[in-house]
Parts: structure tokens; sequence; C-alpha cells
């Protein structure tokens, strides 16, 4: 009985290696990626259910895994884009603070429109 135990631990350790060295090899899986902030909240919507979908009963098969390793892709792209997008709006409402603190009405109000626009996205579903 151990040594089927033994075996059993041994194909695992192994599989698991194999999938370690898939996982770092060249030919990785690039995912999809979103263009707009917009995209990459439906992108982490949909992806985000797939994930939990395959971690709901609580255990995962070396298929799951595979599955999983591969929506991460889209799913680190859709947050990289929407923190991208963040870090542009910020840029703007920097724009409206500087603005504000100088005096410089005509600015504060074209940068204010610009933040008003941009920020829409973040509060419109």
């Amino acid at each position: 009985m151990k040594s089927i135990k033994q075996w059993a631990l041994a194909c695992l350790a192994g599989n698991l290696m194999a999938g370690m060295a898939w996982a770092s090899d060249d030919e990785h899986f690039e995912g999809l990626k979103p263009a707009t902030y917009a995209q990459a909240q439906a992108y982490l919507r949909e992806y985000n259910a797939k994930l939990a979908a395959l971690a709901e009963d609580g255990t995962i098969n070396p298929a799951e895994m595979g599955e999983i390793h591969q929506l991460t892709y889209t799913l680190e792209n859709s947050l990289e884009r929407m923190e991208e997008e963040m870090e542009r709006i910020e840029e703007v409402l920097e724009r409206v603070h500087q603005g504000s603190e100088h005096g410089e009405y005509d600015a504060v109000l074209k940068h204010t429109h610009d933040y008003l626009d941009a920020s829409d996205v973040l509060i419109t579903q």
C-alpha cells in the first residue's frame, strides 16, 4: 500500500514539474488584450466567472489547472489595462487640482470636462 502512495506522489510531483517547465516555456499564452477600460471590465467579469466555475467544487484537476493558467493571462491583461486607464485619469484629475491651486480658470474647466469624460467609464455599468 505504501509503495502505491509513493508511486502516486512521484507521478504527481512529475506532473507538477512538467507543468512548471511548460509554464516557463517561451511559447506562453498571451490572453486577450483589452483595448479599453470597458473591454477590460467585460473580460474581468467573463473570466472571473470562468475561474469561479473551475474552483467552485473545491477541487482542481490537471486539465482545469491548465485552463486556469490560460485564464490568468486575460485577467492580468485586463487588470493592467484598468491600471493604465486609472493612471491616465489620475493625471487628468491632477491637472484639475493643480489648476485650481493656481487659479487657472480656463485650464480647470477644460481639464474638469476631460476628467469627467474619462472617469465616466469607472462609474458606468
